[in-house]
């Protein structure tokens, strides 16, 4: 595997130091540039989404495009001040990070220094921005949950109700489907307190997922393409759901545990109070990306769920041919 070269100057010093999971690369040349490298355990796509938007809440302008396999450089310029920031994969999960500056273009280096401990933070999963608040903005909370459905039916005399979401301007609801199998009266309550008759698409049971569909036209919906399918250990996310028969309920928690097989079907572990009715709400990172679907709790608890992660999504929504 290629890790970053040194340039061809005379007289550098090189020193390592290891720190827990993390490694420090301290390049110090006699000329115009210091550089460093550092090792965060993120993979290289996320690794340039979350620093690009910590230098663009900072005013910076920003562009980014691949230097060579594998590796992604990203400039951006805020009046005097110039920043490179080099993106190397060293692993599937971890990324190798080098910032690249120029004394013809200062910067300060408390916003170095803020830069990463702001990288070691959101590797951990607990980043919380000083000048910008990034845990989960309250405008994007109310775009997402402006697209949060209750579902209602009844089997005989037993009631359901359970959580679900519009994922297009045309009614399309996704939801989990082990509720479905003799479902009738399907209800669907939308945020605004409107009901509306459903009717069930597509049911795959082995996946647990379901479409539903209502007619209208909605223009709150959310992007399931623009989702997130990789996630750390001890992040932060936020469940929406319609627990107690309130549309876009919102609560948080925390990734337990590695994604694992569990029946056959993949999940997310969380850490997250998972009411009844919470089943095929949707959950999402700290920047309003959807990451999973509840898929329901640990048995005798309340406060661990688990989440159908966004590949399972991805391939039941293939093979219904939508798009």
């Amino acid at each position: 595997m290629r890790i970053f070269k040194m340039p061809k100057l005379k007289y550098w010093v090189a020193s390592i130091i290891k720190s827990g999971s993390l490694m420090l690369l301290l390049l110090c040349p006699t000329l115009s540039r210091a550089e460093e490298a550092k090792l965060f355990p993120f993979p290289l796509v996320e690794a340039e989404k979350a620093i690009s938007d910590w230098l663009r809440n900072r005013g910076f302008q920003v562009s980014s495009s691949p230097a060579e396999s594998s590796l992604i450089q990203i400039k951006a310029i805020k009046n005097k001040e110039k920043w490179e920031v080099f993106c190397q994969s060293y692993s599937p999960l971890a990324s190798l990070i080098k910032v690249q500056l120029e004394k013809a273009h200062p910067v300060d280096q408390k916003d170095l220094q803020e830069f990463w401990l702001f990288l070691e933070n959101y590797g951990r999963g607990a980043y919380t921005d000083s000048r910008k608040q990034t845990t989960y903005p309250q405008s994007i909370f109310s775009i997402l949950s402006a697209a949060v459905v209750c579902i209602e039916g009844h089997t005989g005399e037993v009631p359901l109700q359970f959580s679900g979401f519009l994922i297009n301007e045309k009614g399309t609801i996704i939801s989990t489907a082990h509720d479905l199998e003799k479902i009738k009266g399907l209800k669907i309550i939308l945020k605004n307190k409107n009901e509306l008759p459903g009717s069930l698409i597509r049911k795959d049971g082995q996946r647990d997922l379901s479409l539903i569909k209502v007619n209208g036209q909605f223009k709150n919906y959310i992007l399931w393409q623009e989702g997130r399918k990789t996630l750390l250990l001890g992040e932060k996310v936020y469940m929406l759901s319609c627990a107690n028969r309130d549309a876009g309920e919102f609560i948080a928690g925390v990734v337990e545990e590695a994604l694992q097989q569990k029946n056959k079907l993949p999940l997310w572990r969380v850490d997250m109070e998972t009411l009844p009715g919470s089943s095929g709400g949707p959950v999402f990172d700290r920047y309003g990306n959807l990451i999973g679907i509840v898929k329901g709790r640990l048995k005798g608890t309340d406060h661990v769920g688990f989440l159908i992660p966004l590949t399972t999504l991805y391939e039941f929504l293939k093979e219904s041919s939508f798009k």
